[in-house]
């Protein structure tokens, strides 16, 4: 189960590399949840300058979405195990993890681009569906 966790996260990443950069590199994703995980990394600002000093610079907004990220999935685990990181369930950790990737889902809920869910307008302004 560990691994299929660890394979989730480092899918995940690599998403997000995809969304910001681009390019879809699992090797990359590994290499900056390994950083993201050292023990001093506890913020966005650290965990970038650590990135820049390996010559993986990345943005503010880009460190901060795979920090957080990587914390959740690691208090998550630690959950599992048994420990306590506070009030938040462990399917809350998975739900703030999922919720980290939500800007990256296709599927667009809003497909009547602003008109109603009932009507749509043609060409010309003509009416097309119920009136």
């Amino acid at each position: 189960m560990e691994e299929l966790e660890r394979l989730e996260l480092v899918t995940g990443v690599a998403r997000l590399l995809k969304h910001y950069w681009d390019a879809e590199d699992k090797d990359l994703a590994e290499f900056m949840i390994d950083l993201a995980e050292q023990e001093k990394v506890e913020d966005a600002e650290t965990f970038q300058r650590l990135l820049k000093e390996n010559e993986a610079e990345a943005s503010k907004e880009l460190a901060e979405k795979i920090l957080e990220v990587v914390k959740t999935s690691g208090k998550s685990k630690q959950q599992k195990r048994g420990g306590s990181l506070g009030p938040e369930s462990e399917s809350g950790g998975r739900a703030k993890a999922k919720d980290s990737f939500d800007f990256l889902d296709d599927d667009d809920d809003d497909d009547d681009f602003g008109m109603g869910s009932d009507e749509e307008e043609g060409v010309n302004g003509a009416q097309i569906g119920p009136a």
